[in-house]
């Protein structure tokens, strides 16, 4: 059985834009204004994949560092990040630590995000760690939200679907 790579397979196949930057990839529907890469300060995974979609909303795809010291920095230059976007904003990734991490609880206060519950997600073999998140801006509406049971990686992926209407 040989390796797929899934956005790369994905993304012709569904007709969709893909983006991929330091290990991460994003599939979206939607149309898109502007794509970029914003570099962190710190941390072997330094960077943050922004696009911002045509119809109003951004979103940021993270990678953030297993260094703790590193992640604290970037997870403060990420409120700035946030805090520049004149739309509303989808923030998603591998953030390598849990919700319970008290810098988590300062980014939703200092950024007006929204954490969703997704569950565990790490390792893929058997669930423990709840390290990937999901945070939306108020007014966006979640259709459906859920960890995929596919083993494909070392993490379970997430699967959430806005109501744009």
């Amino acid at each position: 059985m040989g390796v797929v790579n899934g956005p790369k397979y994905l993304g012709p196949v569904g007709n969709f834009p893909m983006f991929r930057s330091h290990y991460k990839s994003l599939l979206s529907k939607e149309d898109y204004n502007k794509a970029e890469i914003l570099e962190f300060s710190e941390g072997i995974k330094n960077s943050c994949l922004k696009v911002e979609y045509k119809n109003g909303i951004t979103t940021l795809l993270v990678h953030l560092s297993l260094d703790e010291d590193d992640r604290e920095i970037q997870l403060e230059e990420l409120i700035c990040m946030v805090g520049g976007c004149d739309t509303p904003v989808v923030l998603m990734g591998d953030f390598n630590t849990e919700g319970t991490y008290h810098r988590m609880g300062d980014l939703e206060t200092h950024s007006g995000l929204t954490r969703l519950e997704l569950g565990p997600t790490f390792p893929s073999y058997k669930p423990e760690r709840s390290i990937d998140h999901f945070f939306i801006s108020e007014g966006l509406d979640v259709k459906e939200a859920k960890v995929l049971p596919v083993h494909y990686s070392d993490h379970l992926p997430v699967y959430v679907e806005l109501d744009l209407q």
